[in-house]
C-alpha cells in the first residue's frame, strides 16, 4: 500500500476525532474542490513526517533509490526550509562560509541568522547578457584554501540553467576537506536519464536540496533534501529540520511528494526523452531568428529557454509582457536583457509549436540595437560584515544585488545598478 492509499483508506474508515478541524466533511465542498480527502495530520495510524518510522519513511527511502542518495528527506516548505536547515546546522560546527555571488537569498538569510564569517566568490558573467557563464576552478581552490573556508554553498544550475562542472568543484571540496552544499532547486530532473545533466548528489556533493514542483509534477513547496547517512546524524539535521518548517506538515503536500516520485520512478526516461526532442526541434526552428536568440552551450541545462534581447530594441521584460498580452505565454521570468521560460515534461509539442511561431511573430518588428556592456564587479574573497541588514535583490530570480550593511557599494556597482534600472529591473529588500 502507497502513501495515497493509506490516506485514503484510513479517511473511509476512521470516525475523526482530531484534527484538522474540517474532518474532511463533505459538505465543505470548496475545501472538497482543493483536495480535503488528502488532509491530514499525524496519527497512530499514519507517520510523522519530523520522526517518520512506517510509510513516510518507506517512501523518503523509495525516493532515495530513484536519485542514487543513500539518505534523503521530504520537505514541506520548499527548498528554502531545508536550504536555511542544512546552513544552521552546519554553523553549530563551522565558522567560516563561501557563498556564491549569484546564491538565493535564501542561502544569504541563512547565514544571517548562523551569524558566521561569510566570504563571497563570484562567477564570471556575460557583459552583454549578465548570465553567468562559468567559474575560475584554481581561483576557487585558493580562495577555498587561503580563506581556510569549512563550507561552500553554491546553486546547480542557477535560475538561467547554467550547468558548472560540479565534479572538478567536489573534487576541489574533497581535496580541502570543505563541505560542499549545494541548492539545487532547479534541477530535480537531473540524473533522471542521459538527456540532462547529472544529479549533484552522484557528483561528490555532500548536502543537496532540491524543490520537486519547479521542474517535476508536484505541488507548490515540496521539496527533498539528500546527503548520506553519517553527516545527516553528525550534524543534527533532522533536529534543526523542526526550527524551520512547521510542526503540522500538510499530508496534501506529503502526498503529491510520494505521487511524483512514484510517477517519476516509472516514467521518467519516456518523459523526459520526450521532452529533450521537443526541445531539440525547438532550438533547431529558432536557428532562423533574425533578431531574437536563444542561448545554446553544452554547460547548461536546454529546458530552461533563455531568449536573448541584448541585441535588440527591446528589454527582455518587454518581450515577455509581448508574449503574455499577444500570446497568452506566461513566462517565468525576464530581465533587461533576456527572458526566460521555463519548460517541464508537462509541456507537449504543440506548446513548443506556438511559442516558437510568437517569437517569429514579434522578431520580425524588430530592429538591431548596440547596448552598453555591463560590468560586474568581482567580490570573490570579499568579506561580509555577519551584521549585514538586508540583501537588495532583483526578484526574480531572488540574486542579491547589493547587501545592505554588510559591503561598501562602489562607483562601479552604482553605475551598473543605475544602468539595469534604466533597462526595467525591478529592485526588492
Amino acid at each position: 500500500m502507497n502513501f495515497k492509499e493509506k490516506l485514503l483508506n484510513n479517511s473511509n474508515n476512521i470516525k475523526s476525532m482530531h484534527m484538522p478541524g474540517h474532518k474532511r466533511n463533505k459538505k465543505y465542498k470548496t475545501l472538497m474542490d482543493l483536495g480535503m480527502n488528502y488532509d491530514f495530520t499525524e496519527t497512530s495510524y499514519l507517520d510523522d513526517l519530523h520522526n517518520p518510522e512506517g510509510i513516510i519513511l518507506q517512501e523518503e527511502k523509495k525516493a532515495a533509490k530513484l536519485y542514487g542518495a543513500e539518505k534523503l528527506v521530504f520537505g514541506v516548505n520548499g527548498s528554502t526550509g531545508l536550504i536555511t536547515t542544512v546552513i544552521y546546522a552546519l554553523s553549530k560546527e563551522h565558522s567560516n562560509f563561501m557563498a556564491f555571488d549569484n546564491c538565493h537569498y535564501s542561502v544569504y538569510n541563512a547565514l544571517k541568522i548562523s551569524q558566521k564569517n561569510i566570504y563571497l566568490f563570484s562567477p564570471k558573467r556575460n557583459e552583454d547578457t549578465t548570465i553567468v557563464e562559468d567559474i575560475d576552478y584554481e581561483d576557487l581552490e585558493y580562495q577555498l584554501s587561503s580563506k581556510k573556508i569549512e563550507v561552500l554553498i553554491l546553486t546547480y544550475p542557477d535560475y538561467e540553467g547554467q550547468v558548472l562542472n560540479l565534479e572538478t568543484i567536489s573534487e576541489i571540496c574533497y581535496k580541502l576537506n570543505v563541505i560542499l552544499v549545494v541548492d539545487q532547486a532547479h534541477g530535480a530532473h537531473f540524473g533522471l536519464s542521459k538527456y540532462f545533466p547529472e544529479n549533484a548528489i552522484k557528483t561528490g556533493a555532500d548536502f543537496v536540496i532540491q524543490s520537486l514542483h519547479k521542474t517535476l509534477p508536484s505541488l507548490t513547496q515540496t521539496a527533498v533534501m539528500m546527503c548520506n547517512e553519517y553527516i545527516y546524524d553528525k550534524y543534527k539535521i533532522n533536529d534543526y529540520i523542526k526550527f524551520f518548517e512547521t510542526s503540522s506538515p500538510s499530508f496534501i503536500l506529503i502526498s503529491s511528494i510520494c505521487e511524483c516520485m512514484d510517477f517519476i520512478s516509472k516514467n521518467a526516461g519516456d518523459e523526459l526523452k520526450n521532452l529533450s526532442d521537443n526541445l531539440d526541434d525547438f532550438y533547431k526552428k529558432s536557428k532562423k531568428l533574425k533578431n531574437l536568440k536563444l542561448l545554446e552551450s553544452q554547460n547548461r541545462d536546454k529546458s530552461k529557454i533563455v531568449i536573448l534581447t541584448y541585441k535588440v530594441n527591446l528589454t527582455g521584460y518587454e518581450l515577455k509582457t509581448r508574449l503574455l498580452n499577444e500570446f497568452n505565454f506566461e513566462l517565468e521570468c525576464a530581465g533587461p536583457r533576456y527572458a526566460l521560460a521555463y519548460s517541464t515534461i508537462a509541456d507537449d509539442k504543440k506548446v513548443f509549436d506556438e511559442l516558437i511561431t510568437a517569437l517569429y511573430e514579434i522578431d520580425k518588428d524588430l530592429i538591431s540595437r548596440t547596448k552598453p556592456k555591463l560590468h560586474f564587479e568581482k567580490r570573490t574573497g570579499q568579506k561580509l560584515a555577519s551584521t549585514f541588514e538586508k540583501t537588495i535583490y532583483a526578484y526574480p530570480p531572488a540574486t542579491p544585488v547589493i547587501f545592505k550593511g554588510g559591503e561598501e557599494v562602489t562607483d562601479e556597482q552604482k553605475k551598473l545598478i543605475n544602468q539595469l534600472v534604466s533597462e526595467g529591473m525591478k529592485l526588492q529588500y
